[in-house]
């Protein structure tokens, strides 16, 4: 899924609302994973990229 570049400031603003809402209940790496792509977002929104790619692994083991 490819998520354009016009939409990033409401990905940003959910995450953001999200993080407000159940942030505290939330294990460091929960919310490491969603600052990640937080910052993904970030980047796409000020940087070239036209769009975040969001891809989906049916694998138990991915291989990357």
């Amino acid at each position: 899924m490819f998520i354009p570049k016009n939409k990033m400031m409401v990905l940003i603003g959910i995450i953001d609302a999200g993080m407000q809402t159940i942030g505290n209940v939330l294990t460091d790496d929960e919310k490491e994973l969603i600052n990640q792509i937080a910052d993904k977002a970030a980047l796409v929104h000020n940087g070239d990229a036209n769009f975040l790619e969001v891809e989906v692994c049916y694998a138990n083991n991915p291989k990357r």
